[in-house]
């Protein structure tokens, strides 16, 4: 097949299916269940969603972190090692944290909640009421 052939099959496929590429077919040896990641998880139905996760602000004073400063990121003393001073950064409208001692870091609250529990991703949404 040459460049020719090649670009003509490709566009007879976008026209036919609204896609460049050719989807993959599904396997036949997976077990129906929650695909997150490239995983899937066997026996979990449902699914996760982010605008169930409690407001970071309120999220963080309920673990016990006690926020200070101003602006949209706070200090907070860090609870995944001993801490005198506060080295962890909390975002308090998107729920990222950062720790510039242990490394610990993520994206939400899902995230820290997940961390600190050591619960798996489907259990941590559960938790917080995040998966329907």
């Amino acid at each position: 097949m040459n460049a020719t052939e090649f670009a003509a099959q490709v566009k007879a496929r976008k026209a036919r299916t609204g896609r460049w590429m050719a989807q993959r077919p599904a396997h036949p040896d997976r077990s129906p269940g929650v695909s997150f990641g490239g995983r899937t998880v066997a026996g979990q139905r449902g699914r996760f969603n982010c605008a169930l996760l409690p407001p970071p602000e309120s999220f963080y004073r309920r673990e016990g972190l006690k926020l200070v400063g101003r602006g949209e990121w706070r200090d907070a003393l860090c609870p995944f090692h001993p801490d005198k001073h506060p080295s962890l950064r909390v975002n308090r409208v998107t729920g990222a944290f950062r720790c510039f001692v242990c490394g610990a870091h993520g994206g939400d609250v899902l995230d820290f909640h997940h961390r600190r529990t050591g619960m798996g991703f489907v259990e941590a949404a559960k938790a917080l009421n995040a998966w329907e």
